[in-house]
C-alpha cells in the first residue's frame, strides 16, 4: 500500500507541479481568469506535500509510533483545512464562469486581475475562519493523544456539532451549489443554441434582402469563446462531485454515528477506506480536466513539448 501512495505522489507532484509552472510561465495565459487556475492548483499542491506523506507514514507501523503531536496538528490541519480551499475555489471558479457565460460583455468590461487575486484571498480567508477555532479547540480541550489509539484523528463525539457544521457549509452546499448551477447553465446553453439555430435559418431565407455585417458575428464569437468556459466548468465540477460526494456523506454519517448507540449500519471502515481514495484523486482528476479542456493551455503545452524535443534533439546531433 506505501509503494502504491509513493507512486500516486510521485505522479500527483509532477502533474500539478508543471501545471503550474505553464501557467506561471507562460505570457499567453496571463489573464484574470489563468489566476484562479494557479490558486487551486497552489491549493492541490500543498494539500499533496502535507496530506500525502504523513498519511504514508501513518500506514508503515515502523514510523506511526514516531510521529507526536506536532505532525499530527499538522495532518488535521491539511485533511480538514486545505480541502476547504479547494471547494472554495470551485466555488468561485463557477461564479466566473456563471459571469463569464451570462454576461459576456459586462465580464469583459468588470472584471480584472484585481478583483480575481480578491476572490482568491476570500477562498483561503473564509475556511480558515470556519476550521481553525475547531482544531484550536481539538488540540487545547478534546485532544485524543496520538499515543493513546495510535493514529491521529479529531475527537468526533466532542466535536460532533462543529463537524456537522463544517461538513454541511465546507463540502455538501457547495457540491450541491456547483451542481445546481451547472444544470442551469446547460438548459440556458440549449435555449441560446434553438435561439441561434432560428436565427440562422431566418437570416438563410432573408439573405438575399440584405446582406450580413461582421458586427453581427461578434456575439457569436463571444458565445463561442464562452462554451469552452463552459466545458471547463462541467469538467471540474463532475470530477469533485464523483470524488467528493463520498468522502462529504461518510463524514456526515460518522458524525451523526457518534451521538448514536446503534450498532447496525454500513461498513464504516470500508466506506472511509473507499471515500478517502476518491477524495485523494481529486489532486490527479483537476489537473487532467483543465489541460483536456483548457483550449488555451494546450496550445501552450503543445509548444512547451515541441520545444523540449527541438531541443534535446539539437543536443543529440552537437554533443
Amino acid at each position: 500500500m506505501s509503494l502504491v501512495g509513493l507512486t500516486k505522489l510521485v505522479v500527483e507532484v509532477l502533474l500539478n507541479a508543471f501545471l503550474l509552472i505553464v501557467l506561471l510561465t507562460a505570457r499567453t495565459l496571463h489573464t484574470p481568469f489563468t489566476i484562479y487556475l494557479v490558486n487551486l492548483v497552489i491549493a492541490t499542491l500543498l494539500f499533496i506535500i502535507l496530506f500525502e506523506p504523513i498519511s504514508i507514514m501513518y500506514s508503515l507501523d515502523a514510523f506511526r509510533s514516531r510521529l507526536g503531536e506536532k505532525v499530527c496538528g499538522l495532518f488535521k490541519y491539511a485533511t480538514y483545512n486545505l480541502p476547504d480551499v479547494i471547494v472554495q475555489t470551485h466555488i468561485v471558479i463557477t461564479l466566473n464562469r456563471v459571469w463569464a457565460i451570462l454576461k459576456p460583455h459586462h465580464y469583459q468590461r468588470r472584471h480584472s486581475r484585481k478583483l480575481a487575486i480578491g476572490f482568491c484571498l476570500w477562498t483561503w480567508v473564509y475556511p480558515h475562519v470556519i476550521v481553525v477555532p475547531g482544531l484550536i479547540l481539538d488540540a487545547t480541550v478534546y485532544n485524543i493523544p496520538v499515543t493513546q489509539i495510535s493514529f491521529c484523528m479529531l475527537n468526533m463525539k466532542a466535536l460532533r456539532g462543529w463537524l456537522m457544521a463544517r461538513a454541511s457549509a465546507m463540502m455538501l452546499l457547495p457540491i450541491l451549489f456547483l451542481i445546481c448551477a451547472n444544470v442551469c447553465l446547460m438548459f440556458w446553453r440549449a435555449r441560446w443554441f434553438k435561439r441561434e439555430v432560428s436565427i440562422v435559418v431566418q437570416d438563410c431565407t432573408d439573405v438575399t434582402e440584405k446582406p450580413v455585417s461582421t458586427a453581427a458575428t461578434t456575439p457569436t464569437t463571444v458565445k463561442r469563446e464562452n462554451s469552452r468556459g463552459l466545458l471547463l466548468l462541467i469538467g471540474l465540477t463532475v470530477s469533485m462531485a464523483v470524488c467528493w460526494i463520498p468522502g462529504a456523506t461518510c463524514m456526515m454519517y460518522m458524525t451523526f454515528a457518534s451521538g448514536l448507540k446503534s450498532q447496525n449500519g454500513p461498513d464504516l471502515m470500508t466506506w472511509a477506506k473507499v471515500s478517502g481514495y476518491m477524495f485523494s484523486m481529486q489532486t490527479i482528476v483537476d489537473p487532467v480536466v483543465i489541460i483536456l479542456t483548457f483550449r488555451d493551455f494546450k496550445k501552450v503545452a503543445k509548444s512547451y513539448f515541441t520545444n523540449l524535443v527541438n531541443i534535446s534533439h539539437k543536443k543529440s546531433l552537437h554533443p
